[in-house]
C-alpha cells in the first residue's frame, strides 16, 4: 500500500535515536562494543587496489634515456608480443632477462595470492553479515550483547551470505564475459602498436565496442550497487523484524519498494547528500587536527568507534523509514503502558482489601 512519508521527519527520528543510545548516557564500553561490531562489518565491505610504478619508471627512462630508450622499449615489446621464436613466456623471460622458471613461480604466487584473497573475502563477508544482525539488534534494544544475537540470527545471516555470493558470482561472470572482447581487442591493438613501434589509434570498430560494452558493464555494476544499497538498508532490517530468509524477504521488500518508489528515491538522494557532508566534515576535521584524525581513522576498531554516530544513524535511518511506511515493521520494543489509577479507584481498592 502506498503511503506518503516525510523522509526529513524520519531523518529527525533516526538522529534522535542515535543521540539517545550513544550520548544519553555516554558509555565508553558501549561505544567500543558497537564500534567493534561496526569494524567487523567493515571488513566484509572493504576494497583495495595495488599500484605500479611502470608509468613513473617509463617517464624517468624517457627523460634520461631519450629516443634510444623509447625505441628500445618498442623493440623489446614487439619481440615479446609478435616474435616467432619460442613461446610468449620464453620471449618475456628473454626480454626481462630472467629465467622462464621464475616467471612460472611468479604465476603460481599470483594464483595463490588470488585464492588467499578469495578465501579471506569469503570469511570476512560471512562475519560481516553475522555482525550486521548483531549490530542492528544492539541498536534496537540499546544493549551490548554479542553472543545471544550471534546464535539467534545465524540462519538469516547465512541466508544473506549465500545469496549475496550467488549474485556476486553471477555479476562477475557477466562482467568477465563482456570484458573478453575488450581484452582481446586491447591485446590486438597493443600488438599493432608494438609492430609499428609507436602508439596508433584504435579502429572505429574497436572504439565503438569499447564504448558499447563499457556502458553495459557500467549499467550492470550500477544495478548491483543499487541492489546492495537496498539489501543493506532495508532487506536486512526486514529479515531481522519478520524472521524471514533472503528469498522471502526479497519478495516482501520488492512489494514495499514498488508501492513507495518516490519515498525510496528521496531517501536515496538524502543518503547521498549525507555522505557528501560527512566526507566534507571528515576532511575539515582532519585538516583542523593536523591530520591526527586521519591517523586515528586507519587504526582498526578505533576508526569505527570514532565514526559510530554516523554508522549508527545510517543503520537507524533505513529501519525507521520501513517503520514509517509500515508500523508493523518497527523492530523497537513497545514500552509498557501502566494504567493510571484514579483517587476513587484507589480508595475502593483499599476498602476491598480491608
Amino acid at each position: 500500500m502506498s503511503n506518503y512519508v516525510s523522509v526529513r521527519k524520519v531523518f529527525g527520528i533516526s538522529w534522535q535515536r542515535m543521540k539517545d543510545i550513544l550520548f544519553h548516557p555516554f558509555s565508553l564500553g558501549k561505544w567500543f562494543v558497537l564500534g567493534f561490531c561496526a569494524w567487523v562489518i567493515s571488513l566484509g565491505g572493504q576494497s583495495g587496489g595495488t599500484g605500479t610504478n611502470f608509468n613513473q619508471s617509463f617517464r624517468h627512462t624517457s627523460r634520461h634515456g631519450g629516443g634510444d630508450a623509447i625505441s628500445s622499449f618498442w623493440t623489446h615489446l614487439d619481440q615479446t608480443l609478435n616474435g616467432s621464436n619460442g613461446t610468449f613466456t620464453s620471449r618475456a623471460a628473454e626480454t626481462f632477462n630472467i629465467s622462464p622458471s621464475v616467471i612460472g613461480i611468479i604465476i603460481v604466487v599470483v594464483i595463490a595470492g588470488i585464492l588467499l584473497v578469495l578465501a579471506l573475502t569469503l570469511l570476512f563477508t560471512w562475519l560481516r553479515f553475522r555482525f550486521e544482525f548483531i549490530f542492528l539488534d544492539n541498536l534496537v534494544f540499546n544493549q551490548t550483547n554479542i553472543v545471544a544475537p550471534w546464535k539467534q540470527f545465524k540462519p538469516y545471516a547465512n541466508s544473506v551470505w549465500g545469496y549475496y555470493w550467488l549474485i556476486v558470482v553471477a555479476v562477475t561472470i557477466i562482467n568477465l564475459f563482456l570484458s573478453i572482447p575488450l581484452l582481446l581487442g586491447g591485446w590486438q591493438w597493443l600488438k599493432r602498436c608494438a609492430a609499428a613501434h609507436d602508439l596508433i589509434m584504435p579502429t572505429g570498430g574497436e572504439i565503438s565496442s569499447l564504448i558499447f560494452l563499457g556502458l553495459i558493464i557500467l549499467l550492470l555494476n550500477l544495478a548491483f550497487w543499487i541492489w546492495h544499497f537496498f539489501m543493506v538498508n532495508f532487506q536486512i532490517p526486514l529479515m531481522y523484524r519478520k524472521q524471514m530468509l533472503f528469498k522471502e524477504s526479497a519478495v516482501a521488500l520488492w512489494q514495499i519498494v514498488k508501492d513507495n518508489l518516490g519515498t525510496f528515491f528521496r531517501f536515496w538522494l538524502l543518503c547521498i547528500l549525507i555522505d557528501i557532508v560527512f566526507i566534507l566534515v571528515l576532511t575539515i576535521g582532519g585538516v583542523l587536527t593536523c591530520c591526527i584524525l586521519f591517523l586515528l581513522l586507519i587504526i582498526p576498531v578505533i576508526n569505527t568507534t570514532i565514526l559510530l554516530p554516523y554508522l549508527a544513524f545510517k543503520r537507524y535511518f533505513g529501519v525507521d523509514l520501513l517503520a514509517a511506511l509500515a508500523p508493523e515493521l518497527s523492530p523497537y520494543p513497545v514500552p509498557e503502558v501502566v494504567p493510571e489509577i484514579t483517587p476513587e479507584e484507589g480508595t475502593n481498592e483499599q476498602a476491598g482489601n480491608a
